[in-house]
């Protein structure tokens, strides 16, 4: 058996002992970890942004309804024009 095969044995030997198994787990999970940190603030700072999305969603339809409720367009006005009715609104107000 040639060198290189013989060695590819033994490599795989060692990679099946639970010893080897666990040492390479072990610097997996150190290298690992400020990734999986990483994450954990990623998630976080999402679920917040979901929240501010959620009540800026809110407050546009908010806004869009009482634009809506405010541009109603009253069926019957008497008036020769937008303008004059405007007008005769206005002065309702102011008195």
């Amino acid at each position: 058996m040639p060198k290189s095969e013989n060695l590819v044995l033994e490599l795989t030997k060692a990679l099946r002992e639970r010893q080897v198994i666990e040492a390479i787990g072990a610097i997996l999970e150190e290298k690992l970890s400020p990734v999986m940190d990483a994450i954990r603030n990623v998630e976080h700072e999402n679920t917040i942004l979901v929240k501010s999305l959620t009540v800026a969603t809110e407050q546009i339809e908010e806004l869009g309804r009482q634009i809506k409720s405010e541009n109603l367009i009253l069926v019957g006005i008497q008036s020769q024009s937008f303008a004059e009715a405007a007008g005769r609104w206005s002065y309702r107000l102011k008195h």
